[in-house]
């Protein structure tokens, strides 16, 4: 176990040296990119509150009981605030979660969280909530354990915080569902929101397959943006066609993403996609990190098919893993980058910042 960590050290002594590190690299050609949610997952109306806390606390196993996706948006539903924060990385869809279930996040450390990193969630809106007069005050590394958690509901001002929680759905349903990100990564682009699309992952062949959330919340969304999309393996998960009883053994029991996309019609066999590729039917290639394996695009099926015939302009780097490393090679750098967890400060757009003049109650609530 030493050696292992002395290994470690030594190896992300040689990144840094060689300034693979972000704050030594021009990270200019990076977009921000987040987590969404699928538009028909939020409430229409706020849920009537029955607790203070929502009983599901992030990292106490013993509290994960919900195996029905109703009961666990209920859940959260029925709660003022539900507990959330940064555990691999900053982003994780149970903020999204929290949000569209029609409760306020109680984001643990939020305050630290950089600029560019959740680019779209509505970061001071969560703060301003969790700041009203009556609501306990947690800090970050408290025992979550053994918390208590009661409102004051003597100084607790139930107006301002149905306010801000209505400001939050709201904006949620504009800003943070999978067809707003789809929307986002196309535009960015310059690409068709009906265009044709082959996403691929972007690891080794034999990489483990599992769900990822940020490439599988983006297929749901260019679906909803009307876009055609090809995939490659299949997520079969996605679709309306997997069975039910198979869930339990999808990440999260697949709630919030599995079996919301009806199987198209069209062929996505091999020989499909490459007779698709050679022909240049598709208007964009997307490559997405798997979970966090490494990045290996050259060894990536159909890369010297794409290569040889899709120009720069038209390839896609997503990386929606946890970590925070940029040393991505200059092939990738020439493309349109994505990226989710940024350790350092960029220009960019935020939602409410381009705003229209029909965000005018989200602004007054910032």
């Amino acid at each position: 176990m030493a050696l292992r960590r002395k290994l470690k050290g030594a190896f992300r002594a040689l990144l840094q040296k060689g300034g693979h590190t972000a704050a030594d690299r021009d990270l200019s050609y990076l977009r921000p990119i987040c987590f969404a949610i699928p538009e028909e997952n939020i409430v229409e109306e706020i849920p009537q509150k029955e607790r203070c806390l929502a009983y599901n606390i992030p990292g106490i196993k013993e509290t994960y009981i919900y195996r029905d996706e109703r009961e666990y948006y209920r859940a959260y539903g029925q709660s003022y605030f539900a507990i959330t924060m940064k555990k691999r990385g900053w982003d994780c869809l149970r903020h999204y979660e929290i949000l569209a279930s029609g409760c306020v996040p109680y984001f643990l450390g939020l305050e630290s969280c950089p600029p560019a990193t959740l680019q779209a969630f509505p970061k001071q809106l969560v703060l301003k909530a969790r700041q009203l007069g009556g609501v306990p005050n947690l800090e970050e590394g408290e025992d979550l354990r053994n918390l208590r958690f009661d409102i004051d509901f003597s100084h607790f001002d139930l107006s301002r915080y149905y306010a801000l929680l209505e400001t939050l759905i709201g904006y949620t349903r504009k800003y943070l569902t999978t067809k707003a990100l789809a929307r986002y990564v196309l535009e960015q682009c310059g690409l068709p929101l009906s265009g044709s699309y082959l996403v691929l992952r972007a690891c080794h062949p034999r990489g483990k397959f599992k769900a990822d959330y940020q490439r599988d919340l983006l297929i749901h969304g260019l679906y909803a943006v009307g876009a055609t999309v090809y995939t490659y393996p299949q997520f079969s998960y996605l679709y309306d066609t997997f069975p039910k009883d198979a869930l339990e053994r999808v990440y999260g029991k697949g709630f919030s993403y599995a079996r919301r996309i009806r199987y198209p019609s069209y062929s996505m066999s091999l020989d499909s996609i490459k007779a698709k590729i050679k022909q240049k039917v598709f208007d964009g290639i997307i490559y997405t990190t798997q979970s966090n394996l490494p990045i290996e695009i050259d060894a990536t099926p159909f890369f010297d098919l794409i290569l040889g015939r899709y120009s720069e302009e038209s390839l896609v780097f997503v990386d929606g893993s946890d970590k925070d490393y940029t040393g991505y090679c200059d092939r990738i750098k020439a493309w349109k980058c994505f990226k989710r967890e940024i350790p350092v400060d960029l220009e960019y757009d935020r939602p409410l910042e381009s705003a229209s003049d029909d965000d005018s109650q989200a602004r007054a609530a910032i």
